[in-house]
This record gives C-alpha cells, structure tokens and sequence, in this order.
C-alpha cells in the first residue's frame, strides 16, 4: 500500500450544465503539478453528490459534458507513473441524480414527505440504504474496484446524513422486527444498527489491501461509548475539521487524541477555503495550512489538504504553490517523525454515548473535548482521550469532564484505576450514576445535594490551590451540582451564595449579575484521597466564557495531584507544545501561531515569532539537536530533568532528545 501522507483530497461536484468541463485538463500534467508539489497521494472523485460519475460507468450517470473521457482512469494511470496513490471518492448520503430517477430510493420523513435538503439550503436529495439504492452504491464500488484494480482505495462520504427514513422498505423492516413506529428513539436507534450493518457490507467488498474510509459514520455508531469498534469500519483514520469550515481549531487535537490509540494510521483533513468546502474563491494563509500541518505532524499523524477542483480541470497555482513549500519541508522530517507515538501524561476519560439519537451528544461531547483540549494545550500538559474500552493504567491523572457520569462497565474500569493508585479530577456531573441520584463509587466520599441551587454561585479557594487566583470570590458562569464535605473531605474552595437568585419580585427583576452575599456550608472543590471534585462544569465554562481563573484552578488542582509533568516552559499560552517518541528518541514540537476571532471568523494570518523558550523535560537526555538541520542545542541535566533554551521560534520547531 502506497503510503498516506502529503495528501490532497480534491472535492468535485459539478452542475449539469457546464460546458467546459475539463477542458483543460489533462492526466499527465495534472499528475506532474501533484510531484512538483511534493504530493504523495490524493483522494480523487470517481462520483459527486450532484450524482454524475467521472468515468464510463455502466451502474451511474455519466456527466452529460464529460465527451466519453475517462477521467478516473487518466488520473489514476498517471498518478501511479509519479508514484502518487488515487483513492476513489463516492459520495454515500447524496446523489441527487439518481434520486432524479428513482425518487423512491430517497429518504422519507415520519410526515411521507421526501428530504431534500441539507442544511445549507440547496436541494441535493437524500438517500436511503434500505431502498434499492443500497445495491446500486455497492455495484458503484464494485464496478470502481474491477475497472480500476489498481485504485488504491475507496472514500466514502457523507454517510451521517440520512435521517430516519419512513418509506415503504424501511417500515416492512422496521415491522418485521417489532420497532415501534411511533418511538422516534426506537426508530433513531433501528436506522443506527442497520446503518452499521450496511456500513460491514460496503467493508466487505474492498480488498484488505486498498485503504477504505466511510466518512460521517461516527455520527450513526450506537449507544456505545466504545468507539474503538471503528476500526472494523475503516483501515484508517480520516479526521476532517476544517477550522474555518465549522469546525474548531481545537477539533482535530481533541479527536485524534483518541483516534491515535486505535488507528496506525491517520490522516488531519483540513482545507484550503476560507470559510467552507467549495469555496472557490477562498484561500486560507500559508502560516494558516503550515500550522494544521505541523499540528498534524505533532499529533503523529499526516497531513491531507482539501480543495475542490475547478469544472475546467486545473489546480489553482495559488494553493499549489503553497502546498509545494509546506509538503518540501515536511518532506525534509519524515525520517524522523513517520511513524511516531504521543507520550500523554494525562487521559482525558469519556463516559458518554457517543449519541442519544438526536445529536445532542455528539455535540456536547465535542464541545467539551475542544474545550479540554484548549485548557491543556494552553497548560502545556499532555495527554490522550479514553474510553472504557483502554488501557488507563499509564496515565498520572485522570479527567473526567464535565458530564461524565458512570454506568456499570465505566465505573468498573474507574474503580480498578483508583485501586491501582490511580488519580482522578473530575468536574460538574461526573462521577454520579446515570440517573444523577448519587455518586457511583464510593471513592467520591462527598454530600452530594443534587443541582447548583444558587443562579450565579461563587468560588473562593483555599491556600491548596490559591496560587495566582485573585483574592475575591469568583464567578462560575456555569452552574453544576451541590457538594458539602463529610468528615475527612479537604476543603479547597468554598461556595459564596449571592444575595439571592435571579427572579422578578413583582417590582424588580433580580437579573444578570448579583453580587455575592456570604460563604455557605457548600464547597465549590472538595477533595477525599485521590479524588478531587470540582462542582462546576469547568471545561464548558471555559470554552464559552474563556475565564482564565477557570485554567489556573484545573492547573492548581493538578499540582496537588500530580508534580512530576513532562513539560515545563515558559512559552506564552498560546503555543502548543507536544512529546512523540520513536525508537531510541524523542520529538520536542512548540508552535506559535495564534488563531484570532475577526468578525465571526477566526484565522491564522502569521507565524509568531519567539525568543529565548525555556524548556523543561523529564528524563535524561544525552543529545539535543533540531531538524531538519540538526543542528545542536545545549542542555543542563537536573536530577531526572533535562533543561534547555530554545533561542528563536518563527512558527513551528522540532528537535530531537535522545
């Protein structure tokens, strides 16, 4: 198998009324703009969700201006002479043609109306997979695969949208099995588990040898929070998080801290475009496309750039120019950061489903890991998401966050952790029971009085974990539980009850924000051994208020914890710092860049430079070099630290410990 990296994955979805299509395309120099720019494999459309194929296809609809070309197969014969690997795109959840013929294979809602459009507005009809258009994808992919043996793999996209279908087929098989119609979370939960057996259907057809990947499928996994069944879905990871497409510059760090304990290889699917795929005219920064490369590069992962290509067929110079110059320097690391781990300290665990049916937790999960992974990137810890179905015995301290409450299998996994000397933080809900009655285990040996009662409570802490928290009470914007101590808890903060909660008392509205009163018998932190509950939802306040005090207490409380961290520097909150290992050494990676909100964009402009970055690790370290030009750096030794100064950061910088 060709391998994964320095990728392009190239959108097409072309209108039936351009004339010119492809006009100035041609396989040969498509192929050679690709090596100019240092490209090493791409994912190439074979059908687009208008619904049109870009080959001669017996199974599909051919573009009406496509001339009897055949463009697939141009490019992969092409590519291959560059030595350049070509995965087949197909778009799963729309065709929007087909469903022009057969408006029976379309979704269906509860009401029998037909879904035909996505979010954005343009009508691009929705499929469903128990109708006949189940087969017709499989021949699609069949047809792919023999006509093209050599096709490195096959891309699957779009596979989260269907919704609940109501048509014909689906309601025989919905009867047949005894779901309840009329339980919009039965049927939810019924589309879920034929969705997963279709998706082992369309696996079975590609060879192990070719690479696969259903993207959306994450978005129908069941009630389940073991996410690392994935693996029997995909032979590897492609985490799209396009950060000025919808998604967070904290997204993909969050996820491909998890999915770098399941998959061997995993690729950062950006893009170029300003605001959204398929922005033609958009075109993201060079420092902004350099920072999500070497943010892949230090999450041990590669790096995929998407673009859509242009109806007439050639690559937009600006983007490939830019991609030359990023991919030729990563090229010039890859003997030593190809095939490299993480080192986490930290594991972040996740006790949720990854959804309940309608979303909800899908997204609220990915608001809270964006989050966490703000707080300790900004903090300089490190560290992996979990779940109950890994390993938790190397990690030095556990976060639960926010919402994680304990059912039996993650509370058996938690109380086996604890007993192995394990540490816990955890913050808001988590640690109680499902039904939010009570705690889960007994280790967290706190009064708990069920939800926040005070509107707008504040925290005061205590000399444990004071340190450079001002000296006041302190707002929490986002109310939690109530916790008193029991004997033998350690107080670290103590709640402030305002002078009363937000309510209309006939003459005035006690609104928005009201002064703190007096301290109560709650405790905002409590501590009992091992365990230290925060009362609060930390990590979602901080991502929708950016309170730093919130951060200073996450990293007071880990002190109390935890003292042996394996990075210590002096680089301003916004750099993000990383430790990956690989054979006898390991990577040091900081990068500084800082995405800026403007209007209601946040981007990357510049690189930032800094000076004179002093660096802490643990371990002793016998050589200090950095790369790609090894060129040396002196170090101090300090008992089982090794100490360091980084003279000058214009960006991004790596160096090897060994």
């Amino acid at each position: 198998m060709r391998e994964l990296k320095r990728a392009i994955h190239f959108d097409f979805h072309s209108m039936p009324d351009y004339p010119d299509l492809f006009d100035h395309f041609c396989g040969e120099e498509f192929a050679k703009i690709l090596s100019d720019a240092n490209v090493t494999y791409i994912n190439f459309f074979a059908r687009c969700n208008v619904g049109f194929s870009y080959y001669p296809t017996k199974v599909g609809i051919p573009h009406p201006f496509l001339k009897n070309r055949d463009i697939l197969g141009e490019v992969i014969q092409e590519c291959h002479k560059k030595d350049i690997g070509v995965t087949a795109y197909l778009n799963a959840g729309i065709c929007h043609e087909i469903a022009n013929q057969h408006r029976d294979w379309t979704v269906v809602r509860k009401d029998g109306s037909i879904i035909d459009s996505p979010p954005k507005g343009a009508v691009y009809r929705r499929m469903c997979f128990h109708t006949g258009y189940g087969e017709h994808l499989k021949r699609e992919i069949q047809e792919i695969l023999t006509r093209y043996p050599d096709v490195d793999g096959i891309f699957v996209d779009c596979f989260n949208l269907p919704q609940p279908c109501y048509g014909p087929e689906c309601m025989a098989l919905m009867q047949k099995e005894g779901v309840d119609i009329f339980d919009d979370n039965a049927v939810s939960q019924f589309h879920k588990r034929k969705g997963m057996e279709y998706a082992l259907e369309l696996r079975a057809l590609v060879p192990k040898d070719k690479y696969f990947f259903i993207n959306g499928l994450s978005g129908i996994l069941d009630n389940d929070s073991d996410m690392k069944k994935r693996i029997k879905y995909h032979s590897h990871a492609e985490i799209e998080a396009l950060p000025t497409g919808g998604w967070a510059y904290d997204s993909f760090p969050a996820r491909c801290a998890y999915d770098r304990n399941i998959f061997e290889k995993r690729l950062y699917m950006t893009g170029r475009f300003h605001r959204s795929w398929g922005d033609f005219g958009g075109i993201r920064t060079k420092p902004a496309l350099e920072y999500d490369a070497y943010t892949a590069l230090a999450n041990s992962a590669q790096i995929s750039i998407g673009d859509h290509l242009h109806p007439r067929g050639v690559p937009e110079k600006a983007l490939m120019g830019m991609v030359k110059d990023i991919f030729s320097d990563i090229k010039k690391v890859e003997k030593w950061t190809d095939g490299t781990e993480n080192i986490a300290e930290i594991g972040v665990f996740n006790a949720l489903p990854y959804d309940n049916g309608n979303g909800d937790s899908y997204r609220q999960r990915s608001a809270i890991f964006e989050a966490v992974a703000r707080m300790l990137g900004e903090l300089k810890y490190q560290f992996d998401i979990v779940d109950d179905s890994l390993d938790l015995d190397a990690y030095k301290v556990l976060i639960l966050p926010d919402v994680m409450t304990l059912g039996n299998v993650a509370k058996a996994k938690i109380s086996d952790y604890i007993k192995k000397g394990g540490k816990i933080i955890s913050t808001g809900q988590s640690g109680l029971k499902p039904d939010l009655s009570g705690f889960a285990l007994p280790e967290w040996d706190f009064t708990y009085n069920g939800a926040e009662k005070h509107s707008l409570p504040y925290f005061r802490a205590l000399k444990p974990i004071e340190k450079d928290l001002p000296c006041m009470p302190i707002s929490i914007y986002k109310t939690g539980i109530s916790l008193s101590p029991k004997e033998g808890n350690e107080v670290l903060a103590h709640i402030y009850k305002p002078y009363c909660n937000k309510h209309w008392d006939g003459q005035h509205c006690y609104d928005t924000y009201l002064p703190y009163d007096s301290i109560t018998d709650e405790a905002a932190v409590l501590r009992s051994g091992n365990i230290i509950q925060i009362n609060f939802p930390l990590f979602e306040a901080y991502q929708q208020a950016a309170y730093p005090v919130y951060k200073t207490l996450l990293r007071n409380c880990m002190e109390l914890l935890y003292t042996d961290k394996l990075i210590e520097t002096n680089a301003p909150s916004f750099a993000r710092t990383y430790l990956t290992k690989k054979d006898h050494y390991r990577i040091f990676h900081i990068l500084s860049y800082c995405p800026e909100k403007r209007g209601n964009m946040a981007i990357i402009e510049e690189s930032i430079q800094l000076y004179y970055i002093r660096v802490k690790i643990k371990g002793r370290i016998n050589r200090i070099y950095s790369i790609p030009d090894m060129k040396p750096i002196a170090f101090t030794a300090f008992g089982d630290s090794t100490e360091f100064i980084i003279p000058e950061v214009d960006g991004h910088a790596m160096f090897v410990l060994e």
